[in-house]
């Protein structure tokens, strides 16, 4: 049981916790529908601490994205610093919206289409391994912000997108004083001009209404 195996097996067990759909997979990547935007947020918040506890091979946690880092701040009941990273990272972008659906016989299920599900795409391209981001259409669905740390990013321009979208980051409240890279604002102007490319690692969150 390798590595992606684990990762796979835990996204899918948490999927099925949540209620959610798994529209289909590609490489490392999953794209998933949900009834409603808090059942996506809490899906994408239990499977950046599910992650932390897998017994992952040595070799991967010596890999400089996967090492362990914990909390210069906060420490558990036993005075231990919180574990804020360990193992692979998963970065999940979430968009709220009606996709267009159409039956795929191969796989024998529906198939996501359309503006919503490229913006979700899109999104999730703008993250750090670890990180969640969600539109704003999405915050402002959520309705269990006690268990949730909120940052609002700004406004950024998406390949293939008129206009600019809010975007929202979301951690839980033990794994707020996680760090991410800046997003490159000029990095995103550019790439405006080019093709996009698939992210490893990754999930892609439809939630639907």
């Amino acid at each position: 049981h390798d590595a992606l195996d684990t990762h796979n097996d835990i996204l899918r067990l948490l999927i099925e916790r949540y209620q959610g759909y798994e529209v289909k997979t590609q490489g490392d990547s999953f794209m998933v529908a949900f009834h409603d935007a808090d059942s996506a947020v809490l899906w994408a918040l239990q499977v950046q601490e599910e992650l932390l506890h897998v017994e992952w091979p040595e070799d991967i946690l010596e890999q400089k994205s996967c090492e362990v880092v914990y909390s210069k701040n906060s420490v558990d009941r036993d005075g231990v610093p919180e574990l804020l990273f360990r193992g692979l990272r998963v970065r999940i972008g979430i968009h709220t919206g009606t996709p267009e659906l159409e039956y795929n016989a191969r796989t024998n299920g529906v198939d996501y289409f359309g503006p919503m599900v490229n913006c979700a795409a899109r999104i999730e391209s703008l993250g750090a391994g670890g990180q969640v981001l969600v539109s704003i259409e999405t915050q402002s669905k959520l309705n269990r912000l006690e268990e949730m740390s909120l940052l609002f990013m700004g406004r950024f321009p998406l390949k293939g997108m008129v206009n600019e979208q809010e975007v929202v980051q979301i951690s839980s409240l033990r794994l707020a004083e996680r760090e991410f890279p800046e997003i490159d604002r000029a990095k995103l102007l550019a790439q405006q001009q080019k093709p996009a490319e698939g992210a490893a690692g990754s999930a892609q969150v439809c939630e639907t209404c």
